[in-house]
């Protein structure tokens, strides 16, 4: 194979999939989704893919060996349990390796943080001198990076819903520049709090089906009235470096072969065209970075939302020929939407895939599951789309090793 392309070493994820073993592809198969209730400040209820509980009590217990990572904001905590995962058999190699980066993408930030000292100053005047600095993106970048005992360059950055993919793109940049020689890839996100689902479903972009057996259904025959997203929470870390780095003994996991961005020109909030044109051009772009590769599967940003979903399949359905047009899926049925975490997690859904060959239909009626399981054994390219508010379009390949 040819050196010098961007190689994934290794890839943890935490979320309302994952086990302790990580993983996600065994939690798809059982097509039933574990949500848990929560209560808006309002008394609204609603549902929510929360961590599991054998998952978070593991994070909780290695938390509880730091202070730092104890009066973290949940969003830092998913975020570094993810990297300690992800670099933990590789702790003695980087070492060694003088220029390593930390990116950490994130929608909201420490939003439950923000929040709680919000209601403290609405009820009595009063804020923490704390609140200030642990409320920044930055604090979310410094404990991450800390917490894993590692020395970095590290920085953080908000791109909506596809920051976590933004800081694959830009981890992907500064090691084909040569400024570092590793790249450590984050996305986290940590919203379900009550005033993040209530602004959310003032957007009116959240599902109320929760009596339903798939309370959100992106991808669907038929989308039942009030259909939308849910939320979720989840974070996924990537250890990327050149395929010939000289300190990593083990054969990466994929190849990213092509990625792009591409924003919306549209005055909706949304930044949604009916035709998703900022995603074609991310999706052409990323394949003409890989030399022309048709992805076997794209793994689809869909919601679940009508509207969402729609622009999405038009714009594939615009972007490939009918006989090659990929197997569409998306796993935010299980997971909820992570917001900027969201495409991580796909991604790291995209590294399974590639490793088993395998993909599970989705578990309701679609028109999308015969092509499914017409790929299934056969997957050896994957394409994870990304979209968010402002327009946000991001598109990555990535190819068998």
């Amino acid at each position: 194979m040819k050196k010098d392309l961007i190689a994934i070493y290794s890839a943890e994820g935490v979320s309302a999939g994952h086990s302790p073993d990580g993983n996600l592809l065994h939690h798809l198969q059982s097509g039933k989704p574990q949500l848990s209730e929560l209560i808006e400040e309002q008394g609204v209820v609603y549902k929510a893919a929360q961590v599991n509980e054998s998952l978070n009590s593991e994070m909780q217990e290695w938390a509880s060996h730091s202070k730092l990572r104890l009066r973290a904001d949940r969003v830092a905590q998913l975020g570094a349990f993810a990297t300690h995962k992800t670099i933990r058999n590789f702790h003695d190699s980087l070492q060694h390796i003088p220029n390593i980066s930390l990116l950490v993408g994130s929608s909201r930030g420490p939003t439950s943080s923000l929040e709680s000292a919000m209601k403290n100053f609405l009820s009595n005047g009063r804020v923490s001198a704390l609140t200030s600095p642990t409320t920044t993106l930055g604090a979310l970048v410094s404990c991450i990076s800390g917490e894993n005992i590692v020395p970095m360059k590290s920085f953080g950055l908000s791109a909506t819903c596809t920051s976590g993919l933004a800081a694959i793109i830009q981890g992907a940049a500064l090691l084909n520049s040569g400024q570092v020689d590793v790249c450590i890839a984050v996305g986290t996100e940590a919203p379900l709090t009550p005033f993040t689902h209530a602004a959310l479903r003032a957007a009116n972009v959240l599902t109320s089906n929760w009596n339903q057996p798939f309370p959100c259904m992106p991808l669907s025959t038929n989308y039942p009235e009030n259909s939308g997203m849910m939320l979720g929470e989840g974070a996924a870390s990537f250890l990327l470096a050149k395929n010939d780095q000289p300190h990593f003994s083990t054969q990466p996991l994929a190849i990213i072969s092509g990625f792009a961005t591409a924003i919306e020109t549209t005055p909706s909030p949304t930044g949604i065209t009916l035709e998703g044109q900022g995603l074609q051009q991310s999706m052409k772009e990323a394949m003409n970075m890989s030399g022309g590769i048709i992805p076997d599967v794209i793994l689809c940003h869909a919601p679940g939302t009508i509207t969402g979903d729609t622009a999405e399949v038009n714009a594939i359905e615009k972007t490939f020929h009918q006989e090659t047009l990929p197997a569409i899926y998306s796993p935010k049925w299980l997971l909820g939407h992570t917001l900027g975490a969201s495409g991580s997690l796909s991604l790291l859904l995209g590294l399974e895939l590639l490793r088993s060959e395998e993909l599970p239909i989705l578990p309701y009626d679609s028109p999308h599951n015969k092509r499914i399981m017409a790929k299934s054994g056969r997957i050896r390219n994957i394409m994870i789309n990304s979209s968010g508010f402002g327009g946000f379009n991001t598109s990555i390949m990535i190819s068998k090793y």
